[in-house]
């Protein structure tokens, strides 16, 4: 397994090294309560009673998210990065698509005052409080206990599948296919392929032993690969390539990572696992005619509103099935404004995590690797929706104290500018100030 560990970039291993202070506005029990809502990201539960009322199942993460901040109002406190603004243009896309329901629709469905729009309060919330946290240094922690969870949550819902019915209330939507403890098989392959990815990038900092990092990873591999989701499978081949690209591999490594994934797709043969997924898509044709045909309606509807858009939830309605990509379901109900969003999730935390690289390579690099997971599973799924990736894009935030890189210590001494104090570092917080740099007046 040597040859599939990333070089190291001289960066400090996480699991060593000394957990940075909270901020001001948080206190050691705001803060378990989210590191607990991450690690309960991959969960859903299914309860009639609740579902009633939300619409929706049961996240365990949103309950924790509410309590952290609660607790931690502060969690909620703005800076001028793409991670901060993201969530903000979400809820703004949303409101149009209400809007728009209104005048266009003449009506706001069920589906979508409490599914969609009140669902994506939860994940503005979430996007907002992963990227303060991480602004304050905690975004390697949130990614070890994302990774953790949707590792031991697979291993739990496998036993399920495969073992014995240990969760009496998962029941996956299709037989055949594992779909962790989110019930369907694409969404859980999103989940399970985005932690690989950063697993695979990141886990040598994010556990203290090789084993245990290669254990996780394999895991998550092998959750994946029993989801057989096209999707979050292509997300991954994607990731690994544009992963490469950017920590520019060389020839040789470029050879020893491929010898390895042969070596993978030939015991993934062996075991039938190859065989298993050819058999599971002959039976899937009508899943995807019926899905073109659920797009090609939507595109209609849209062409029928001359541009305008159809409203948020109204598709929904109308079709009686969410539309499985991404970007037709945000150009569908909000025209312009839901393409311009969509565009935004895409492109700003990509850039972010690029310009990460310059504080911690490999972390950037595994966020990156997520990231395109998220965006190429979003063209069969309706990945919106899902928390991890909002989680992603608040990781993406540039952490304190990093926004230029900072002056040596000695060189600081010898310019007379004093290293800054942790006071004056947590005063900074509240503005994207680089407290590091040397000051103006010390320049020669």
């Amino acid at each position: 397994m040597a040859i599939l560990a990333p070089e190291h970039q001289g960066t400090a291993t996480v699991a060593h090294s000394r957990a940075p202070a909270l901020p001001s506005w948080s206190h050691p029990l705001a803060f378990f309560c989210f590191l607990a809502a991450v690690f309960f990201l991959p969960v859903q539960l299914e309860l009639p009673a609740v579902k009633s009322i939300l619409g929706s199942r049961l996240a365990p993460s949103d309950v924790l998210l509410a309590c952290s901040i609660l607790l931690a109002p502060g969690s909620l406190r703005m800076a001028r990065q793409p991670a901060f603004l993201l969530p903000v243009a979400l809820l703004a896309t949303l409101s149009v698509g209400v809007v728009l329901a209104l005048v266009v629709d003449g009506s706001l469905t069920d589906h979508a005052l409490r599914v969609k729009f009140a669902g994506g309060l939860v994940l503005v919330a979430l996007g907002i409080t992963s990227a303060s946290y991480a602004r304050h240094g905690h975004g390697p922690t949130l990614a070890r206990w994302a990774v953790i969870g949707f590792a031991f949550w697979g291993l739990v819902a496998f036993v399920d599948f495969r073992i014995a019915n240990v969760v009496p209330f998962l029941d996956s939507k299709v037989a055949s296919r594992f779909g962790g403890m989110q019930f369907d098989p694409n969404n859980a392959g999103a989940g399970f392929g985005a932690a690989l990815a950063l697993s695979w990038r990141f886990g040598h900092q994010l556990f203290k032993h090789r084993l245990t990092w290669m254990l996780t990873t394999a895991g998550l591999g092998g959750a994946l690969l029993l989801t057989v989701s096209r999707g979050a499978m292509l997300g991954v081949a994607a990731a690994f390539v544009v992963v490469l690209f950017f920590d520019r591999v060389s020839a040789q490594r470029w050879i020893r990572y491929m010898g390895v994934a042969s070596i993978i797709l030939v015991g993934a043969v062996a075991a039938g696992l190859v065989q298993n997924a050819v058999d599971d898509l002959e039976r899937r044709p009508d899943t995807v005619e019926e899905r073109n045909e659920l797009t090609e309606a939507a595109l209609d509807w849209f062409i029928e509103s001359r541009g305008l858009g159809i409203g948020l939830g109204t598709s929904f309605e109308r079709g009686e099935k969410i539309i499985h990509n991404t970007a037709i379901w945000l150009m569908v109900e909000m025209s312009i404004v839901g393409v311009l969003f969509f565009s935004a999730m895409v492109l700003l935390p990509l850039f972010a995590a690029l310009k990460l690289r310059a504080r911690n390579r490999d972390f950037a690099l595994g966020i990156l690797g997520a990231h395109v997971v998220m965006i190429v599973a979003s063209m069969g799924i309706e990945a919106l929706y899902q928390r991890q990736w909002w989680l992603i894009v608040g990781l993406t935030v540039i952490p304190l104290g990093a926004m230029r890189p900072a002056v040596p210590e000695a060189e600081r001494s010898s310019r007379g500018a004093p290293a800054p104090s942790a006071a004056t570092i947590e005063a900074a917080s509240h503005a994207s100030v680089d407290v590091t740099a040397e000051p103006s007046g010390a320049r020669q």
